[in-house]
């Protein structure tokens, strides 16, 4: 169970908190206010959202939809996709209804924050422009280290598959594990991962380096 206490606020500080932080959003760049706060989305590890503060996020079911929404970086998920991936064939004699409420837990603790749980046509997704994930981080240095091993930029590379390597802070979805998508997820992060090291044990070699 997480411990939300040390978080509190007094009453009114988080729509207050709220609406400086999107007066920042606005502002920045437009009337010389501070920049926003960046907000930073965590699933190559326990679970979390961090801006400024780490948010809690209280409710298993919560995080790990938003975990789910992540690993889907903006691409809209499906309400059936989200249930099966939150309950598998354990689901509650009321589906759509549980899920709102799994979104609305979600939308509760994310409220003070840039970024929002929105409802398209196509299903789920997050609104998070000015947010950066771990996940996104690992995938584009990765990316772009293999780019530069191609070019036969070495150097280059190794230093990308360091930096694809330093986004991860643990297991993937640590605090999920038991929840119906977690197995396929976390094999897909760990292949993620597990390509970034060969990766960049191939451009090692290439300078000469060698790496247990």
């Amino acid at each position: 169970m997480i411990q939300c206490s040390s978080l509190q606020r007094r009453p009114g500080a988080e729509r207050e908190r709220g609406s400086r932080l999107r007066g920042e959003v606005q502002g920045s760049g437009e009337r010389g206010g501070p920049p926003a706060e960046r907000l930073r989305l965590r699933v190559l590890g326990p679970v979390g959202v961090v801006q400024g503060d780490e948010r809690c996020i209280p409710s298993p079911r919560a995080r790990a939809l938003l975990a789910m929404l992540v690993l889907a970086d903006g691409v809209p998920v499906p309400t059936g996709r989200l249930i099966d991936g939150l309950w598998g064939a354990q689901k509650p004699e009321h589906p759509q209804a549980a899920l709102q409420v799994v979104v609305s837990r979600l939308r509760t603790a994310l409220a003070d924050s840039s970024i929002s749980v929105e409802l398209g046509n196509a299903g789920y997704y997050l609104d998070a422009p000015l947010a950066d994930s771990d996940l996104r981080r690992a995938r584009t240095a990765a990316a772009e280290g293999l780019a530069a091993l191609e070019a036969t930029d070495a150097t280059l590379a190794a230093r990308l598959f360091e930096e694809s390597l330093a986004a991860w802070t643990g297991e993937p979805l640590a605090d999920l594990v038991g929840f119906p998508f977690y197995e396929a997820a976390a094999r897909r992060l760990h292949a993620l991962r597990i390509d970034a090291v060969d990766n960049r044990n191939r451009a090692y070699l290439r300078l000469g380096r060698y790496q247990d």
